[in-house]
């Protein structure tokens, strides 16, 4: 049986999402893991991309991933008021 069988595959994502699903249930509690979990994914997802096609440097630091990786973590772990609470917009004077 080939590895890249259809049905490998099929297991394979499942076990990979719910392993995923589960640590990061521990992090943002089960009503936003599913949430927090595809959010991590694209933003993983994302980050491989950009360093494949090398797109890394001066003026595109890498940092920025740790950077991003600490407000997914900022934003996931504040349990209770949703996100939209939480930013404050300043206030539009009338016009």
């Amino acid at each position: 049986m080939s590895l890249h069988a259809p049905e490998h595959d099929a297991t394979f994502r499942q076990c990979l999402w719910t392993f995923t699903v589960e640590q990061v249930q521990r992090i943002a509690g089960s009503d936003r893991a599913a949430q927090a979990s595809v959010a991590l994914w694209a933003f993983l997802h994302g980050a491989v991309a950009l360093e494949a096609a090398q797109v890394f440097g001066e003026s595109k630091p890498a940092s920025g991933l740790e950077f991003g990786l600490d407000a997914w973590l900022m934003a996931v772990s504040t349990r209770g008021e949703p996100i939209e609470a939480r930013v404050k917009f300043p206030q539009r004077k009338p016009l």
